[in-house]
């Protein structure tokens, strides 16, 4: 991949939005565990993603092919895989969007006030030293696209030929880490995790077509746990 995001004629073929969010995640953890992490690996995933985009804000599988469920269409999968990689990339760069308030000082005696502390906005960022090409209001703007595409196609029960339960999984990480609290006017944890639960066979399982039990109910557990939360709360 070039540093514009695009591809090498030597490359076999082009990279899918599933494969890269698992990647995006694997170097989240690793800079979590204090592993060094090129940031610039960040940045032109970013640029690619944003640069393969559909006009109607979603993404393909595999942007510019015909390859996948939905030859070169958008799908909400694929869409929620890349507001999850989006979501992550602005994290680390820029820090979460929604501050912690500062408790207001004390009053002191003699009325004398404290000083308010500064926040320290570079104890944020995983990468303070790093001047990425994608800003913060791009990637937020990407974001906010694929989000778009979502509310225009939203149903809690997800109809998928072989990945229903993808959804979820990946909808828990981009919205929590996107700092979105509502879809649609409504709180998204309860109205997935509703939709979510009628797909649950009367075994306690949810099925992946193309996977099998273990793996969707692996993806269902993740949700409902609110495992991406947890990890960005911390």
């Amino acid at each position: 991949q070039k540093p514009d995001g695009s591809w090498s004629e030597s490359s076999s073929r082009p990279g899918d939005v599933s494969m890269c969010q698992y990647a995006v995640l694997c170097l989240w953890a690793a800079q979590r565990v204090g592993c060094t992490v090129s940031p610039q690996a960040l940045d032109r995933t970013a640029t690619w993603h944003l640069n393969n985009r559909n006009p109607d804000g979603g993404w393909a599988y595999r942007p510019g092919t015909n390859e996948g469920t939905y030859p070169g269409a958008s799908s909400r999968n694929t869409t929620m895989a890349v507001v999850s990689s989006l979501g992550v990339t602005r994290l680390l760069f820029y820090g979460p969007e929604k501050k912690k308030e500062e408790k207001p000082p004390e009053e002191k005696r003699f009325g004398v006030l404290e000083k308010a502390k500064e926040p320290d906005e570079a104890g944020l960022l995983a990468f303070p030293d790093f001047k990425p090409q994608n800003t913060r209001s791009g990637l937020t703007a990407g974001i906010e696209r694929g989000l778009g595409f979502e509310s225009a196609n939203f149903n809690p029960v997800h109809v998928h030929q072989l990945f229903p339960i993808y959804l979820y999984y990946s909808a828990e990480r981009g919205l929590s880490v996107s700092e979105i609290d509502k879809i649609n006017g409504q709180d998204w944890f309860t109205t997935y995790g509703d939709g979510l639960l009628t797909m649950q066979n009367q075994e306690g399982a949810w099925n992946e077509p193309r996977t099998g039990d273990i793996i969707g109910t692996s993806f269902a557990v993740l949700y409902f746990m609110r495992s991406t939360k947890q990890i960005f709360d911390k």
